[in-house]
Formats: C-alpha cells, sequence, structure tokens
C-alpha cells in the first residue's frame, strides 16, 4: 500500500491544483525527486557487480529504468488513463481536453527525465497509442511474476477474498478477457453483473464530478481525504522530507532549458480533465 500511495501523492502533486508543475511548485519539486530516485535506483543496479552481488547484463535486460520503461510507465497515466475515460463515459474524450492532458504528460516526462523526441505524449493520441500497441507487442507476455503483482494490486487496498473478486471483476471488464485469464483473475457470472453496474455507477458519478455545481467542491474531498490517508501511512515523510533528496528540488527540471511550448501550469482542460479522473478513480478506491 505505500508504494501504491507514493504514486498517487506524485499524481496528485502534479494534477490536483493549478499551476503545480511550474518550477519550484509542489508537482515540479514531487517530479524531480522521482527522477533523482530512479538514478539512484539506476546507478545502483549497474554498480551492483562491483560490489559482490551479480552483475546486471544490459546486453540482455537493457539500461534498467530506461527510455523505453519510462514511456511506457508515462501512457500508463496518460493514455491508459484517456483510453479508461472512454470506456466509462461511455463515449470518447473532448479532444481539447485529450491533448491538454497529453500535453502536461509530456511535459511530466520531460521532469523525469524521458528526451522528448521519444515521449509518446508529444503528438497527440494517434502516436500514444501506436507506442503503447508497439511496445505491448514486444514486452506483454504475462508469466508467473506477472500473476503475483496482478493479483497483490488487486488486494492491497482491501485484504478480504470479496473484495478482491470485486475489483478483479472490474479489471477483466476493463482489461478484457484475455488478458484476465493471462493473469489468472477470477471469473463468474454475478462478478461480470456487479462490474457492469459498477462501470453504470462510475459514469453517473463521473458526470457528477465534471457539472460545474458539485465537480470543485467533489475534487477538494477527494483530494483532502487522500492527502489525509497519505499523512496517516507516512507518505509524505517518503515524498516530502526525506534528507538524501532534498537537493533534488534543486536541480535543473528536466535536462535542459524549459520553454514556452512545455512549460505549463494546468490549462483550464487540463484541470477540468485532472479533477474527472481523479475523482473517477477515487470513488473507485475508497
Amino acid at each position: 500500500m505505500r508504494r501504491l500511495f507514493e504514486t498517487g501523492r506524485l499524481l496528485i502533486d502534479c494534477c490536483a491544483e493549478q499551476g503545480a508543475l511550474r518550477p519550484g511548485r509542489e508537482g515540479w519539486r514531487s517530479a524531480v525527486r522521482v527522477r533523482a530516485l530512479h538514478a539512484r535506483v539506476r546507478r545502483r543496479l549497474l554498480l551492483r557487480g562491483a560490489s559482490g552481488g551479480e552483475a546486471w547484463d544490459c546486453a540482455r535486460d537493457g539500461v534498467p529504468i530506461n527510455q523505453e520503461d519510462q514511456a511506457v510507465t508515462l501512457l500508463a497515466f496518460s493514455y491508459n488513463v484517456l483510453a479508461g475515460l472512454e470506456l466509462i463515459r461511455g463515449g470518447p474524450v473532448p479532444e481539447e481536453e485529450e491533448r491538454a492532458y497529453l500535453h502536461l504528460w509530456r511535459w511530466v516526462g520531460r521532469l523525469l527525465g524521458l528526451r522528448d523526441e521519444l515521449n509518446p505524449c508529444r503528438a497527440g493520441m494517434p502516436l500514444a497509442k501506436a507506442t503503447l500497441e508497439s511496445i505491448v507487442l514486444h514486452l506483454l507476455h504475462p508469466d508467473a511474476l506477472s500473476v503475483r503483482v496482478a493479483h497483490h494490486l488487486l488486494r492491497a487496498p482491501r485484504s478480504s477474498d470479496a473484495a478482491f473478486e470485486r475489483s478483479a471483476s472490474m479489471t477483466r471488464l476493463l482489461v478484457g478477457d484475455e488478458l484476465g485469464d493471462a493473469l489468472e483473475l477470477p471469473w463468474s457470472l454475478p462478478g461480470r453483473r456487479r462490474a457492469r453496474w459498477a462501470l453504470l455507477v462510475l459514469r453517473a458519478y463521473g458526470a457528477l464530478c465534471g457539472s460545474t455545481l458539485f465537480g470543485g467542491p467533489l475534487c477538494w474531498l477527494h483530494r483532502s481525504l487522500m492527502r489525509a490517508v497519505q499523512r496517516a501511512e507516512g507518505v509524505e515523510t517518503f515524498v516530502g522530507r526525506r534528507p538524501e533528496l532534498q537537493s533534488a528540488s534543486r536541480c535543473g527540471g528536466g535536462g535542459g532549458s524549459s520553454s514556452a511550448s512545455h512549460s505549463t501550469s494546468a490549462s483550464g482542460g487540463e484541470v477540468s480533465l485532472a479533477r474527472r479522473v481523479y475523482s473517477i478513480v477515487r470513488v473507485w478506491g475508497l
């Protein structure tokens, strides 16, 4: 759970407030700290052989946390979210909001160290989709470890078997039965029916969160709840207070100078969509 909350904190810091990704602001600091953490992990793995451990085989496994790894992770938070929203909404996301949301993650990718010419969010949904499909074709081969990770993630929020089956049913509905079978997720007709009903509820709730009257208060409520849970779990000590990462906030923002085309305070479209995404994710996760 701690690892999930750490990731959630990055998402909140980057998306929940307008202007959060300007240099020095909360989202910018969190992204640069994650970049520094990735650099430390990469260096430790590459030097593992010198300390007596098994040497990392770059010829076989590539550079740890390499550009492709970062690109596919970025797609998980950008293209996959938009694709999931289309399933939940029952229709396409407005093109302007798609562009705004992908632009936000293009900038986050730059802060995390992803070179812009390799950034899948740089040219809209067609490139993002093609990049993800290309990576999936040569990387997505579920094995025993994939099954363990998937089951662990689905059990993390709640440990009961009933909660796991509900989460597994919704996951199957969203990712398809072929991948669900590969990940050994349980299937049942009652579970599929419950997942479809839950999807309809999410669709209605998403519309409510996007409304002028209720959107702002609901977003504030969800953000406050998440921050309260994170404080209770001690996540803030990881993201915001670890001494070895304090200097990261004084590092350069993204491996180069920022330009007007990339530097972003979240536009109206970004904030609107980020609120909707955040609200939908939280209502399913609570």
